[in-house]
């Protein structure tokens, strides 16, 4: 007999308590997505294509792929520049969207070279390419030395009117 008033003294118990922590813990409105993004890291690779065995996207990929972007991104930042991947400044002007161009940069180079170049070129020749980034993740995968990236970037900080920089992992700089 002794037993239901401490079953129901637990059961009233673990009602409050969950009562309380639902009251405590309701959900609340997520505030509103923006209309326009400000940005979006922008690799437009389909299935089976794959930039280490250069088999890239083609234009109209990497156009279709801006075409679902326009109006809800009002830039787009790249890894590279080799091969069709040039012609994103291109097609994102024609859609009114600034571009952030990434040369890759790694051991290669030879590519880096021509990484380099093209980047210098397209940041000369478009309007809409607001930044450079000249190796991506270069020293957290030890591609290069530092000083190997250093004269990279001091090449293209002397050629190209733009913000110029490099992209690593927030670990890397604290080293």
């Amino acid at each position: 007999m002794k037993t239901i008033p401490s079953l129901l003294i637990a059961a009233v118990f673990a009602l409050l308590t969950f009562a309380l922590w639902a009251y405590l813990n309701r959900p609340t409105q997520e505030p509103p997505w923006p209309k326009v993004i400000r940005g979006f890291a922008f690799s437009p690779f389909r299935i089976n294509e794959d930039p280490t065995h250069n088999i890239l996207p083609s234009v109209e990929e990497i156009d279709a792929d801006l075409a679902l972007l326009q109006g809800k991104a009002a830039s787009v930042r790249t890894y590279s520049v080799q091969g069709t991947l040039a012609q994103i400044p291109e097609l994102a002007e024609a859609r009114n969207m600034n571009v952030a161009i990434g040369a890759w940069v790694d051991d290669h180079k030879d590519k880096n070279e021509q990484q380099l170049q093209t980047a210098i070129r397209l940041a000369d020749s478009h309007v809409n390419v607001v930044r450079v980034f000249i190796g991506n993740e270069v020293l957290l995968r030890g591609d290069l030395p530092i000083e190997e990236l250093e004269k990279l970037l001091d090449r293209a900080r002397a050629a190209i009117e733009q913000p110029v920089g490099t992209a690593e992992t927030w670990n890397t700089w604290l080293e």
